[in-house]
């Protein structure tokens, strides 16, 4: 008789090849059943977040971003999502609370900095959005790409991009740091 971790583990495994296959929904019923066998494997949370964020279930991936946090509340990752799933379900405050938390667990999170940056904008504060962008493409270039191709910041990347890498993020940082972060 196999043990409750073995099973855990054989339902992680098939909800991994079943998230390969693009099979999301079952990818996440496999994964909440090994939760529910193993509490432990509460980073697999983090995981289903994340699935739950891309299915745009806001709701669940907060709840399931909660729970990685229950278990270590200064996981940046964790606390980037929330702040997603915090903005798009119109939680302001909440979500630059969180994205703030993020970057004060890790300061490279472009995740928490570029989101960060779109809250900006959509409460019309442009300075502050493209201080945050600014820091977002500092500390992760990558995000550029992303920034170029959304209707909320491709004109705020434009006025980012023309600061300097090193102004920019020292600028930001700055802000950052005055903010409160």
């Amino acid at each position: 008789m196999k043990s409750h971790q073995e099973k855990a583990n054989e339902r992680i495994a098939r909800g991994n090849e079943l998230r390969a296959a693009g099979m999301h929904d079952r990818a996440i019923e496999a994964y909440r059943e090994a939760l529910h066998l193993v509490p432990a494997y509460g980073s697999l949370n983090l995981v289903l977040g994340d699935m739950l964020l891309e299915q745009q279930r806001y709701e669940e991936a907060a709840e399931a971003y909660q729970a990685t946090l229950e278990h270590m509340p200064d996981h940046d990752q964790a606390l980037a999502g929330l702040g997603q799933c915090q903005l798009v379900l119109e939680q302001h405050e909440t979500a630059l609370e969180t994205f703030n938390r993020a970057l004060e667990a890790n300061p490279r999170n472009g995740q928490a900095a570029y989101y960060g940056a779109m809250l900006y904008v959509l409460n019309g504060d442009r300075k502050k959005a493209a201080d945050y962008l600014a820091g977002a493409l500092q500390r992760s270039p990558s995000w550029e790409e992303n920034a170029r191709q959304d209707p909320l910041l491709k004109g705020l990347f434009e006025e980012s991009a023309s600061l300097s890498r090193l102004g920019a993020g020292r600028r930001w940082w700055q802000f950052w740091r005055k903010s409160g972060g």
